[in-house]
């Protein structure tokens, strides 16, 4: 006959449950810091931000400049990330100016994102009849 191993735990009950929730507790908090912090360097920075962003305090009556710095904040944001929205706001900001490359670039870019590729192309096309040599739209 073999002997038995037996293992005895000489704490309380209580104790081994507010262990367990010390270590759940400390999991969820690492998980709330790490996938953030995490994530910060999968998302690529807004492209041109700080000269939109000056030109829109420069003139704040523009409205082009409102809706295209209002449309990659919904287009890149972690939190406020809003595809259609961004579309809504870059289609302002066409009507403001319908010959700005950027804006129909910003376009194409949303369109090819959610999948209408379709609707992409003739945005891109727009987009480099108004800037020929912008070697990004190449």
């Amino acid at each position: 006959m073999k002997p038995r191993m037996v293992i005895e735990l000489k704490t309380s009950s209580g104790r081994i449950t507010s262990a367990l929730l010390l270590v759940c507790f400390t999991l969820l908090s690492a998980w709330f810091i790490a996938v953030p912090w995490a994530a910060s360097f999968a998302i690529p920075d807004i492209p041109n931000d700080p000269d939109l962003l000056r030109s829109w305090r420069y003139h704040p009556a523009n409205p082009q400049f409102r809706h295209q710095y209002r449309g990659r904040i919904h287009q890149y944001s972690l939190t406020a990330q809003d595809y259609h929205e961004a579309l809504n706001q870059y289609r302002s900001a066409l009507l403001s100016n319908p010959l700005s490359s950027r804006t129909w670039f910003d376009v194409a870019k949303v369109h090819w994102w959610i999948g209408n590729i379709e609707e992409a192309k003739p945005a891109l096309r727009l987009a480099l009849r108004f800037n020929p040599s912008e070697a990004m739209l190449r």
